[in-house]
């Protein structure tokens, strides 16, 4: 059952797009969703915060997809506006220890500048003199 809920889950995006953000290769999301290998238990609960679901959901052992406080995947698009700004060589500086804190504060950094963004995109522009 966790094959299909993958495909499911994953759906239109690629997988090598999802195997990027969470860490692994393609080929490896290839072999969870076709079901010839499982994953363990870490990758599992990685899986099952990244698509914002429950691991009984991606089990098959309730269809309740029984949301996780993980709010990666709704920022999904968001998140490629500012990996562009993060890849930015001038902005990027400001953020080269971001890749090697923990997960935690990575995740509060980009809580951070996903609210500049939204804040960025509200301002109204100035009026030119």
């Amino acid at each position: 059952m966790l094959g299909p809920r993958l495909k499911e889950l994953r759906g239109k995006r690629s997988q090598e797009e999802i195997a990027e953000k969470i860490g692994i290769s393609r080929a490896r999301l290839s072999h969870y969703e076709n079901e010839r290998s499982q994953p363990d238990h870490e990758l599992l609960t990685k899986l099952a915060d990244f698509y914002g679901v429950g691991i009984d959901y991606l089990l098959g052992r309730t269809d309740k997809k029984e949301p996780t406080e993980s709010k990666i995947i709704k920022h999904y698009d968001e998140d490629k506006e500012i990996e562009e700004m993060l890849n930015d060589p001038e902005f990027g500086l400001w953020f080269k220890e971001l890749k090697g804190s923990p997960e935690v504060n990575r995740e509060k950094a980009l809580e951070f500048l996903r609210f500049l963004n939204h804040q960025e995109k509200d301002r109204k522009p100035k009026k030119q003199k």
